[in-house]
């Protein structure tokens, strides 16, 4: 039998060991002009076309609507009561200089 601490031991060494599972996606009947755009764009960002896809999936995946439109209605009601600058006129008077 085990000794507590070299369970412990091998208890740590077994978790340290365990490798993050990682899905994979096939993506199917893609058109041909819609994969030569994407390895351009992975060869611009100097990367593999594999890690430019997962790039992309991911910012997709984090970006949340709903908690984009919450955050954007609480910055709304913390400014509502503030004067704010016409932003036209402003952009105007920039251009005339």
């Amino acid at each position: 039998m085990l000794s507590r601490s070299s369970s412990l031991a091998h208890l740590c060494y077994h978790i340290a060991s365990v490798k993050a599972i990682m899905a994979r996606v096939l993506i199917r009947d893609l058109d041909e002009r819609t994969v030569e755009k994407l390895k351009a764009r992975a060869s611009r960002n100097r990367r593999s076309l594999q890690a430019e896809l997962q790039l992309i999936v991911e910012h997709a995946a984090a970006i949340d609507a709903i908690e984009s439109r919450d955050l954007a209605a609480r910055i709304r009601r913390k400014l509502r009561h503030r004067k704010h600058s016409d932003s036209a006129a402003l952009v105007a008077d920039d251009r005339r200089r």
